[in-house]
């Protein structure tokens, strides 16, 4: 049997049985949190396969914090797939405490926040299914973003009074 023949086996079977340790990790980066309605925020992510192969993943679970603080978290039971060294922008949808982002306004009036998520999705490989975690994190001008804001609402009531 030749030398290699060993290392080419070991290879073919921890890419059978789906090891972690071959895969690696999604690189995840938040994009943007987004506000759509009561007790729900719409997370988007861009998840990038590092893989040189298609990898599909589901049960992925997320955390938000706002500052340090856990304001909310979300579950996605759905499979995705994601191409070889593919990107994919994605939406969660995380249910967050109305109380619990109270408990971050005074954060939250800085000139800039702090938003992480961290969380975790299963790989699916042939005889297991590997769980791994990521962690990404912004920093959120606020203060311009409130500044926008009220600019926007004060000249719609502008508007309305003519």
């Amino acid at each position: 049997m030749p030398k290699s023949m060993p290392k080419v086996f070991l290879l073919v079977l921890a890419v059978f049985c789906g090891c972690g340790w071959l895969v690696k990790p999604a690189e995840v980066e938040l994009v943007a949190l987004a506000f759509p309605s009561e007790n729900m925020v719409d997370l988007t992510l861009l998840i990038r396969n590092r893989n040189p192969f298609s990898v599909k993943v589901s049960e992925v679970e997320y955390r938000v914090a706002i500052g340090g603080e856990e304001v909310g978290l979300g579950h996605a039971p759905e499979v995705l797939l994601f191409k070889s060294r593919d990107s994919l922008e994605t939406h969660f949808p995380v249910r967050y405490d109305p109380a619990a982002l109270v408990g971050v306004l005074p954060q939250i009036m800085q000139d800039t926040v702090v938003v992480r998520v961290d969380g975790s999705y299963r790989l699916h490989a042939l005889l297991s299914k590997p769980k791994l975690t990521f962690s990404a994190e912004r920093r959120i001008a606020v203060k311009e973003k409130l500044e926008g804001i009220l600019r926007s609402l004060l000249s719609d009531e502008q508007g309305k009074e003519e």
